[in-house]
């Protein structure tokens, strides 16, 4: 009998505390052909959402926007041109961090069929400028292809480097190959 009771006054006073929830649909800044969103809440509480598109010649971009009050932000690129590796555990993602700046990281599979993948992180501390992916080539890279060490070395990898960046941060083996190559014509003349 007391736990009907109990039961009874539950039910007369729960809806006199319940909340109405109301679901309103939010249009997001993503694409319609947008992949692998990802959410994270910025220091001020402000939704972030990122995600990648594809873009024509088949690579991505991953790009974020953040909701303030009712409004997205213009989304901006984090870095394009980018062979994601694509799976659901693996999701590329910014996030803030407690000091106001973002930090950024994905999944890179350079070449179809294999198990290698890297790992990127990139940081920014305004959302607009980001640090650059590490530059993969080292000097034994050139050493093992000629260049002796000294000068013509440094000129190669300053070379490749320069070439590295304005290709815009190429992961791909054969891109970094073609920039190494290019770089060693360039400083051992025929």
């Amino acid at each position: 009998m007391k736990r009907c009771l109990f039961f009874a006054a539950l039910a007369l006073a729960v809806p006199g505390f319940a909340q109405t929830l109301k679901m309103e649909l939010v249009p997001n800044p993503a694409g319609a052909d947008s992949l692998q969103a990802a959410w994270s809440v910025t220091r001020e509480g402000n939704p972030l959402l990122s995600w990648i598109e594809t873009l024509k010649d088949g690579s991505y971009t991953l790009r974020y926007s953040i909701r303030r009050g009712a409004q997205w932000s213009e989304p901006r690129t984090v870095v394009a041109h980018r062979k994601f590796f694509r799976h659901p555990a693996e999701l590329p993602e910014v996030i803030t961090l407690s000091d106001g700046g973002f930090l950024a990281h994905w999944v890179e599979m350079p070449m179809e069929g294999s198990e290698t993948e890297f790992l990127y992180v990139s940081a920014s501390r305004d959302g607009e400028h980001w640090t650059a992916p590490v530059f993969p080539l080292k000097a034994a890279d050139f050493i093992k292809r000629g260049v002796p060490q000294g000068p013509a070395l440094g000129a190669a990898l300053h070379e490749a480097e320069a070439a590295w960046i304005a290709a815009d941060f190429p992961a791909d083996r054969e891109a970094i190959a073609a920039i190494a190559a290019a770089a060693v014509a360039e400083v051992r003349p025929m």
